[in-house]
């Protein structure tokens, strides 16, 4: 399986880094939709492999996600967003699934931890909280303008490993 990675971002200079090392080593591509950073994002972006395109911002981030998407060479996505990081044990289990010929499931989702001042912030509508990480374009889109949803056809399979998100307020 081919599978470019899709992520939005701005003004994510602390986060980018670790964000992008800890994707799968077997990802074909990176696409980044930047609205407009003021600070290194996108440098920092360009300088670890990944295809930055600049865009005023629509007010809907299913707007920006699906752009992104469409920007894609791919029809598998992997997505995240720049304060998250991929568990090392997400990690391997992804490059497994992309290593792989799974094509029985239209998407795939991780359970995501909130991580704040170092500490795991457990809120009963946080927690686990799946959110989509592997998804084909084909059966797939983002709808909603603040809170935007993976809207799907076919099966979707859930991943018990966790996508890290590191909140700062």
């Amino acid at each position: 399986m081919k599978v470019s990675v899709c992520m939005i971002t701005r003004n994510e200079e602390k986060n980018i880094e670790k964000c992008l090392r800890s994707l799968p080593k077997n990802v074909d591509e990176i696409v980044t939709v930047d609205g407009f950073s003021r600070d290194k994002t996108v440098k920092m972006a360009k300088s670890l492999g990944a295809k930055v395109f600049q865009r005023k911002f629509s007010g809907s981030y299913s707007d920006e996600r699906n752009y992104c998407v469409s920007l894609a060479r791919n029809d598998w996505i992997l997505t995240l967003d720049a304060d998250e990081i991929f568990d090392p044990r997400l990690k391997k289990e992804l490059e497994r699934l992309i290593s792989g010929n799974e094509d029985s499931y239209s998407m795939y989702c991780s359970p995501r931890k909130t991580i704040r001042a170092g500490k795991f912030i457990f809120e009963y509508y946080s927690y686990p909280n799946f959110k989509p990480v592997l998804f084909d374009r084909r059966k797939c889109s983002y709808v909603g303008a603040v809170h935007e949803i993976l809207k799907f056809t076919g099966k979707r399979k859930f991943i018990h490993n966790h996508i890290m998100h590191y909140k700062e307020r």
